[in-house]
């Protein structure tokens, strides 16, 4: 009889991102400060430095973590052995992830290069396989919200009851124009904020707009009427 054991699918570890990690830069995704400053060792001639790529911040460690699926742990000597008179003076926190370690300090230097997002899943994924796991990798950038158009204020003249002319040099179109020569977004519907151009006070129009009778002219012309 043969064995019909179906292999269970990769999990999918999808981590978000806010907005602001889009440029994709280490300080982009883990903070201002992505390694500890200053790692150094001591041993028989003295102090001397190590290479902060290797060293973590905890908030860098808890996000590669949460993107791989591990666990953070410390470790107290990271270069020293049994009996070595060389110690670290920082503890360097990896990731625990099936029997092997991640050092998150590394990982996050996968963002230092420019990378696209899709080369760095890549280059996680690796360091998953490596410690014997299967996860897939999906980083997650939210989109940047819409940004919100300032309100359109037009100051007209009156031509006629509850209407107004747009001001001298209009041009509009069915997606906006230039008022003036200055950019101007309005078009048939929109609802606009204007000034009373006699009482000074401000007004609720609709832009009423239609394509221009003057001959050449490819553009729109309108008014404004007040709601």
């Amino acid at each position: 009889m043969s064995d019909t054991t179906v292999a269970p699918m990769p999990v999918s570890i999808n981590t978000p991102l806010p907005a602001s990690a889009s440029s994709l830069t280490a300080e982009a995704v883990f903070g201002e400060n992505p390694w500890l400053e200053n790692p150094s060792g001591t041993g028989p001639t003295g102090t001397f430095p190590y290479n902060p790529d290797y060293f973590a911040t905890a908030a860098t460690a808890a996000l590669v973590a949460a993107m791989v699926g591990g666990t953070v742990v410390s470790v107290p000597d990271a270069f020293g052995t049994a009996g070595s008179p060389v110690t670290s003076n920082q503890p360097m926190l990896m990731v625990v992830l099936g029997g092997g370690l991640i050092n998150p300090g590394l990982v996050a230097t996968f963002f230092t290069h420019g990378y696209p997002l899709a080369m760095i899943e890549g280059m996680i994924q690796k360091e998953v396989f490596y410690a014997g796991r299967s996860e897939i990798i999906n980083i997650v950038i939210a989109s940047a919200p819409a940004p919100v158009p300032a309100p359109t204020t037009i100051i007209g003249s009156q031509f006629g009851p509850g209407m107004y002319n747009f001001a001298r040099n209009t041009v509009l179109g069915p997606q906006g124009g230039t008022i003036g020569g200055q950019p101007v977004q309005a078009w048939a519907g929109m609802k606009v904020q204007g000034i009373d151009p006699e009482t000074k006070l401000p007004l609720k129009l609709t832009a009423i707009v239609y394509p221009s009778p003057t001959p050449g002219i490819s553009q729109y012309d309108g008014w404004l009427q007040v709601e």
